[in-house]
């Protein structure tokens, strides 16, 4: 549930009243690139399962691309990235 709207709708489904939904924002922090794209490299979650399928040409540059993306022409380090959560709320009638 990525889009507004969608787990609102869920509950809604489910037949909560009274629903609210809400972003949070939420920070993403990490001590180096190994701390950030090491449990995507070891298949975690749908972009850690995607990075498995790819071959090992393919994986090389997917590899450098992101790394060159979080190092941002900086040194490797610590980073922190936003990211947005949704949450909803709603009541059992």
């Amino acid at each position: 549930m990525m889009q507004p709207g969608e787990m609102k709708r869920t509950f809604f489904d489910q037949g909560l009243v009274n629903i609210t939904e809400t972003q949070l924002m939420i920070r993403m922090d990490y001590q180096s690139f190994e701390d950030y794209w090491a449990p995507i490299a070891a298949g975690e979650g749908p972009l850690g399962k995607y990075v498995a399928t790819l071959g090992a040409a393919e994986r090389a540059r997917t590899d450098a691309a992101v790394r060159d993306a979080y190092e941002a022409g900086r040194p490797d380090g610590p980073r922190s990235f936003a990211n947005v959560a949704w949450a909803c709320r709603g009541i059992v009638p």
